[in-house]
């Protein structure tokens, strides 16, 4: 009746006095208790069991995110020399540009001046090979600034050290052409655009003020400029944007990043346009977990078109991850986890159940990744487990108080 009393010789219980039974010895038991259950109670307490699986596991990544402007596609417009803005064509932000229109006529004296050197280095080419300057006749004037300057046949004599073996009497590949290049190149390295250089060249004439051109298709979304304006280097002008691909910044669990890889498919909502979804790619995974939310930042790139994805829209993202392939797997339902230890309970056949514990790994959608514990086919208890542990749990305590420990769980 008293199972704690435990004598190493025959006698009565010290309690009710009766006779103490003999009882035969018992191995060790290197397991938790079995549960046996009848049919009846095993249909009372709704018990159901699925079988281990080997298969692959696989869950789409979701994440919250925020749309950005794509950086790799933002320009900011500066000069390369200091002037004034004669003239603004684009007078507000928001406005839409296209790729090669004007944005603004400039003034610099420093171009001017580079203008005038090409047109000089021009000539001298022209006038050492007895030919007319490139875009007039021989002997003519081109007009330098509003002046008419001599850049004709007889601009540069062959005296002096000029006229000697090498020197300006050369043909085109000379010291004279590596002149007119470099003018040519300054005037590139001053942004000014390479149709104006080649109305200069072609009709042997300055300009006065410089096309701004729009160097890509987009919108503004920064404007200082404004007419008569005196601008330096370090001024920004305009800032434009392309807004035919934007990025989805996203955070993703520590936990979920060995599914991610660059290339990967996404998908993307967002509440601003219920029932609309776009499609996208993983574009790049940041170096760095956020040391807070233990969290990796990813970036993800969608096309936008029609520009209706704006920037800071909120949006929900599904990533198709890889996950892991040929694992053994369990429903999340079947594991018992009590901060201590990881078990299911092992369906043994005839009623038999018997907590066993496991090991895990990944854990994606509804299913769990077993990596020591079971074997394919083994069957496992996936509604109802708690009853059965907690019984084997008080088994296994009563074994402790009559063995006097030799019960004591693994």
């Amino acid at each position: 009746m008293y199972p704690q009393i435990v004598q190493d010789a025959p006698g009565t219980c010290p309690i009710c006095g009766m006779d103490l039974a003999a009882r035969a010895a018992e191995a060790p038991m290197t397991g938790y208790p079995e549960v046996r259950l009848d049919g009846a109670l095993m249909q009372n307490l709704g018990l159901r069991t699925t079988r281990v699986e080997r298969g692959n596991l696989w869950e789409p990544i979701r994440a919250l995110g925020r749309v950005q402007y794509d950086e790799t596609r933002i320009a900011h417009l500066h000069t390369r020399a200091s002037g004034w803005i004669t003239r603004l064509a684009v007078r507000a932000e928001g406005e839409t540009v296209i790729q090669g229109q004007t944005l603004a006529e400039f003034y610099a004296p420093n171009i001017l001046a580079a203008q005038i050197d090409f047109l000089l280095a021009l000539g001298h080419s022209s006038s050492t090979t007895g030919g007319a300057p490139r875009g007039g006749g021989s002997g003519s004037a081109g007009r330098l600034g509003g002046k008419d300057t001599s850049v004709g046949a007889g601009a540069v004599t062959g005296s002096g050290s000029d006229s000697g073996a090498g020197g300006r009497t050369g043909g085109g590949g000379g010291p004279i052409a590596v002149k007119a290049d470099k003018a040519h190149n300054l005037l590139r390295l001053l942004d000014v655009p390479e149709a104006v250089i080649d109305t200069i060249q072609t009709r042997c004439e300055t300009r006065d003020t410089i096309p701004i051109p729009a160097p890509i298709t987009g919108v503004v979304t920064g404007l200082t400029a404004r007419e008569g304006m005196y601008v330096t280097p370090d001024s920004t002008m305009f800032t434009l944007v392309d807004h035919s691909q934007v990025w989805v910044r996203v955070d993703v669990f520590e936990h979920q990043i060995a599914g991610l890889e660059s290339g990967q498919t996404a998908q993307m909502r967002v509440p601003a346009y219920p029932g609309r979804t776009w499609e996208g790619g993983l574009d790049y995974l940041y170096p760095e977990l956020d040391p807070k939310t233990r969290t990796l930042p990813v970036r993800l790139v969608f096309d936008n078109p029609v520009g209706a994805l704006r920037p800071n829209l909120f949006a929900e993202v599904s990533i198709e991850g890889e996950g892991r392939r040929n694992v053994l797997k369990i429903p999340r339902e079947a594991l018992i986890h009590t901060g201590e230890r990881e078990s299911v309970v092992l369906a043994r056949g005839e009623g038999r159940f018997q907590p066993v514990d496991v090991t895990t790994g990944a854990r994606l959608g509804g299913e769990m990744e077993i990596l020591a514990g079971l074997i394919e086919h083994d069957e496992v208890v996936v509604s109802g487990q708690f009853l059965i542990d907690s019984e084997s749990s008080l088994r296994a305590s009563f074994q402790r108080l009559t063995t006097g420990g030799a019960g004591a769980r693994p």
